[in-house]
């Protein structure tokens, strides 16, 4: 459309020209993307004029990697409004957040320069551009418009639709029950073989960076945050472990490398989604209360090649509990095994897992997510301000439950590197 076309548009024309959020994003530009590709956009809007824009930063406690802005357009004369999500590429509340736990080891993070959130964006426009449309089946958000980020230039956009209506997330300190869990195990068996029938489209291009292992941090905060889980449950749960969960933190920089680089084998790859957790997935609403149905998977900025284990080992141990995760290794992911192994023989796709090799990859899985699980705890704990003598009586017995969870998943993980991979609970030594 040509610019007076853009500007006629708008009751007030100079609205056109006006930067989104003080971004180096034109309301014009997001308009014209919505006039292209949202068919509920042009409904509400008819032949209207656009009277205002109006943008909500929602994404506080939700995001840390970029803002997400609740966008409202209204008309000239109309009451109804379109909403839908601006999303802007940044790590400033990510570096915040991380920086009061290292101000004392004056360590930087590498993974929150801004090379790696420009690849980081990138990768999301990546797959809405390209992937998405090859695997029509994935619950996804749909996307209206997107830019990439260039370092000093443009700091990217995308638009999706707003889905707080019909969707809504699960509460970030309340653990999964059975059937959440199932459904996003399905969501995942979708993404897992529809990659498979689409290699040329990512494979190799998606490769972990080592600056993503966040070694650096973790050396700096791993100890504190251990002994806040431990401050918050009883000493039986944790006094023969703790030396072995220390040893096992110490070898993070050779974990990450090898379920990142060692254990993906040339044919035995799959796209993940690399952070599938709570906040990063939307369940149906319905009386406004949440199903147990995945309505989509949000946030794909952290696509990247990995095993078959990688997304559900971090589902498993992120977002449920102990006594779920070891049900589904014992009745959910056999059948999920069987399920996949006749897919690939179905498309007669090269795919050479054994059953052990799967259980195997699900145990080094294990050993990474639950070094990562304590940090994570730490950063939400840290996150969670509550008031009132009720809401802090229920929020110390979460923080009970979560950590007792924390610890039950490390025995297991423990348990893991016994058989896989025993020298990781020796501790060390560093030079």
């Amino acid at each position: 459309m040509t610019e007076e076309k853009i500007e006629s548009i708008f009751v007030d024309s100079k609205l056109s020209k006006e930067l989104y959020q003080d971004s180096q994003t034109t309301v014009g530009w997001i308009v014209e993307c919505l006039i292209n590709k949202s068919e509920e956009f042009n409904k509400i809007r008819g032949n209207l004029r656009i009277a205002s824009i109006e943008g909500h930063d929602i994404s506080d406690g939700k995001g840390f990697l970029s803002k997400v802005y609740k966008t409202t357009i209204a008309f000239e004369n109309k009451e109804d409004s379109y909403v839908f999500i601006v999303k802007i590429p940044g790590a400033e509340r990510f570096g915040e957040t991380m920086n009061k736990e290292m101000d004392e080891d004056e360590i930087k993070l590498h993974d929150l320069k801004d090379e790696s959130v420009v690849a980081m964006h990138n990768k999301e426009v990546k797959f809405y551009s390209k992937l998405i449309v090859q695997m029509p089946k994935l619950k996804v958000p749909k996307c209206f418009g997107f830019k990439d980020r260039v370092t000093r230039k443009d700091e990217g956009v995308i638009l999706m639709e707003y889905l707080g209506v019909a969707g809504i997330m699960h509460d970030t300190f309340e653990p999964f029950n059975l059937e959440k869990v199932q459904s996003v195990l399905d969501e995942l068996f979708i993404l897992q073989t529809s990659s498979l029938l689409i290699k040329d489209y990512w494979k190799g291009k998606y490769t972990p960076d080592v600056r993503s292992s966040g070694t650096s941090y973790i050396d700096a905060v791993f100890e504190d945050s251990w002994n806040l889980i431990k401050s918050l449950t009883t000493e039986d749960l944790y006094k023969d472990i703790n030396q072995e969960v220390l040893n096992l933190a110490s070898h993070h920089a050779a974990i990450w490398e090898y379920n990142n680089h060692t254990v993906i084998k040339d044919n035995n790859s799959i796209l993940t989604h690399g952070n599938l957790w709570k906040n990063n997935i939307l369940f149906d609403r319905v009386n406004n209360e949440s199903t147990n149905n995945v309505q989509v998977l949000i946030d794909w900025q952290t696509i990247i090649e990995g095993s078959l284990m990688k997304d559900i080992v971090f589902h498993l141990v992120l977002n449920t509990t102990a006594d779920i995760r070891r049900h589904c290794l014992e009745v959910i992911l056999p059948e999920y095994y069987e399920k996949f192994k006749d897919f690939v023989q179905q498309k007669n796709i090269v795919f050479d897992v054994s059953w052990d090799e799967f259980i195997e990859d699900y145990y080094y899985q294990l050993i990474e997510q639950g070094i990562i699980l304590i940090i994570a705890v730490k950063i939400l704990f840290d996150s969670n301000k509550v008031s009132g003598d009720a809401e802090i009586e229920v929020w110390d017995k979460q923080k009970r439950n979560i950590c007792k969870d924390v610890c039950l998943t490390l025995k297991d993980a423990i348990e893991g590197a016994k058989l896989v991979k025993s020298e990781w609970l020796i501790k060390n030594k560093k030079d």
